[in-house]
């Protein structure tokens, strides 16, 4: 199992380094394309496209490092007030479901990424193929799955050590 996390850890903060380079990428696009259409009278096309796929990668692949680091919020205002075996079992059911239903979400995104290409859907002004940012996406729900699923069964371990 450990082995399994460190493989997912590293993944997770590949894709977050990812992320950090689109968002330099979808700020260089803009300032380039403000300059190319200010001085140039020649704007790039499709920078409108391309900035909200970046946008949409961006967020993917940041969302699997954000739950390692438990950056996400989460109110616990009730929860705080149990025993700490009480949170724990709290923390496994929601992170029992989060895994399938996240697990469900990577399927319908690979399913609908698989669609696309099949169908050849492109972008209607960069005419880019739309497949490959939606599978982008499906790998990184994919790796945000795995990496709840290592935090459930951590939880799940604690609940099965920790007396009531």
């Amino acid at each position: 199992m450990r082995k399994f996390e460190s493989v997912i850890n590293k993944a997770s903060k590949t894709l977050d380094a990812l992320a950090g380079l689109g968002i330099v990428a979808v700020a260089f696009l803009v300032v380039l394309n403000v300059i190319m259409r200010a001085v140039f009278k020649n704007p790039i096309l499709g920078t409108y496209e391309y900035a909200g796929f970046l946008t949409a990668i961006i967020v993917s692949f940041g969302l699997a490092w954000c739950a390692i680091q438990n950056g996400h919020i989460a109110i616990d205002i009730i929860i705080k007030r149990f025993s700490k075996w009480t949170q724990n079992v709290v923390d496994a059911v929601s992170n029992s479901i989060m895994t399938v239903l996240i697990g469900m979400s990577a399927w319908g995104l690979f399913s609908y990424a698989a669609s696309l290409a099949r169908s050849g859907e492109v972008s209607p002004t960069s005419q880019t193929p739309l497949f490959y940012f939606v599978f982008l996406s499906a790998i990184s729900f994919m790796i945000l799955d795995c990496t709840i699923l290592v935090k459930a069964v951590r939880t799940i371990k604690e609940v099965v050590a920790v007396e009531r």
